[in-house]
């Protein structure tokens, strides 16, 4: 029966565990005097900074991202299928294909793209690991310096799935 009386919901986040990663190339103050007419000391006077670190090609947000994960959810004794959500807050994301790239490439960038999802990976699939794998190198997703928004064929996703699944034997 209704009583009128307005019910609380009592809705929460935990947070269980936090990861970080850092790009493996640590540069120096030192190291970039060499490089530029700065000095360590200038640069720490004003900043504070004494090292930084500088991402290799292979190394993107999101591959960070999945190294974070990782350490988090080992940091609170969990596994991926525990969870729910992951949060990334970057301003730095991975690159992706603007109109122009699409432009010159013959296509037309006006395209409305819904994305939803088919099912859930295992484990995340890198894009080091689509460019090394011979079987993708014809996958739309390459064709493009950046990454972007591309169809993936059913035989692509069939590859995709079994390097996920090869990701958790690992």
């Amino acid at each position: 029966a209704d009583t009128g009386r307005v019910t609380e919901i009592a809705l929460r986040a935990v947070i269980k565990g936090t990861g970080s990663a850092l790009p493996r190339n640590r540069v120096s103050n030192a190291e970039l005097a060499n490089k530029v007419d700065t000095t360590d000391a200038w640069i720490t006077e004003r900043t504070g900074i004494k090292f930084r670190h500088i991402a290799e090609p292979d190394e993107t947000t999101s591959s960070l991202a999945i190294e974070a994960s990782r350490k988090a959810l080992d940091a609170a004794g969990m596994s991926a299928s525990d969870i729910d959500l992951i949060i990334l807050a970057t301003a730095t994301p991975d690159p992706t294909a603007t109109a122009a790239d699409l432009t010159k490439n013959g296509t037309n960038p006006w395209v409305g793209v819904r994305v939803a999802p088919v099912r859930a990976l295992p484990n995340p699939v890198t894009l080091a690991q689509v460019k090394a794998d011979p079987r993708l190198q014809a996958m739309a997703l390459l064709k493009y310096q950046r990454l972007s928004v591309q169809p993936v064929t059913a035989p692509e996703w069939a590859i995709m799935l079994s390097l996920a699944n090869e990701t958790t034997r690992r």
